[in-house]
Order: C-alpha cells, then structure tokens, then sequence
C-alpha cells in the first residue's frame, strides 16, 4: 500500500516567531518530505515538555487535538497505537490548542498532553483540527490526517505500520 497513504497535500501551518505574536508569519505550507521542527511546547503543569528537534532519531505522532470536549474517547485507540510501536521508538505527543485553558476541559488520556497557545513562542499550529502527523525518524513529515480522529485512527494504524517498515529496511522500495 506504500505510496497509497502517503499524502502530498499541501496543509496551513500558523507559524509564530520567537519575538512576539504579533510577528506571526502567517499561513506557510507543509508537503510530505519536509522537514519539521521549530515546535517547542510545554506540558499541562507549565513545565517544558516537548521540542520537535530533539526528537530525530525517533518517529512522531502529533495528535492535534484541538478544543476537542468529547475527543478522550477516541484518544484510546492512539494510546494501544503507542503502545504497540513503543519498540520502533515511537514518540507520541496530544497537543490541546485553546485559547481558555482555565474554562475548558483537557482531554483525558494516558498520552502526554502539551499545550498549544497563539501565545507561545517557537511554536506552529496545524489547521484544521483535529490532525494527526505522523514524523519519521529523519525528521520529515510522512503523512498527515485531518478530521476526527476516530475516523482517523485505522488509516494511522496502517501509516505507521508502513513507516516501522520502511524504518527498520530502509533499503526496501515501496
């Protein structure tokens, strides 16, 4: 199935400078093969919790979550994701975008939770969510799920298994 789900779609990225908010850049594009990083974001407890660039080495799973209220449910299937590719080096992050962290609800699940604000710097945020990104180990984008994310799981469940693959014969041709 190789080529089938790797998705060339093109995706808006809200990319925020270091400076201020105020300095944002705009929407910029994403396509399959590009090299992600500039994402640094901290945790539920305000601690530092995540930078995409110290993660090469290892596939990533972003789970952008959005405002999602009812979205704890179908983060169930992303954590049995996990665990099962936790051997290849997995590394999965939820990432709750919202602008009242006091008035809404986190989502409830066992992954780690980051927090994403328009006001953080060195940080980019990925439209429309719900979204799923999936990293390989070289730091570049392989496939990316917009929509719910219980619709999204099964085809992320065969995108992984096809990056596993690919990372552990990286000689093979799709």
């Amino acid at each position: 199935m190789g080529h089938q789900f790797r998705l060339l779609l093109l995706i808006l990225v809200t990319a925020f400078s270091a400076q201020s908010r105020a300095e944002s850049v705009g929407p910029i594009s994403l396509q399959a093969g590009q090299k992600i990083t500039g994402l640094t974001l901290p945790t539920l407890d305000n601690d530092f919790g995540f930078s995409i660039d110290e993660q090469l080495g290892h596939p990533v799973m972003l789970l952008w979550a959005g405002e999602c209220s009812r979205c704890s449910a179908d983060l169930a299937s992303y954590e049995r994701l996990q665990q099962r590719y936790a051997s290849a080096g997995l590394i999965t992050r939820v990432i709750w975008t919202t602008e009242e962290p006091l008035l809404t609800e986190a989502p409830q699940t066992d992954l780690p939770v980051l927090v994403y604000s328009n006001t953080i710097t060195n940080a980019w945020s990925v439209e429309p969510q719900p979204a799923v990104m999936l990293i390989n180990a070289d730091g570049q984008l392989e496939y990316l799920f917009a929509g719910k994310l219980g619709r999204s799981a099964k085809l992320t469940s065969r995108a992984l298994q096809h990056m596993v693959a690919v990372q552990d014969n990286p000689g093979s041709i799709n």
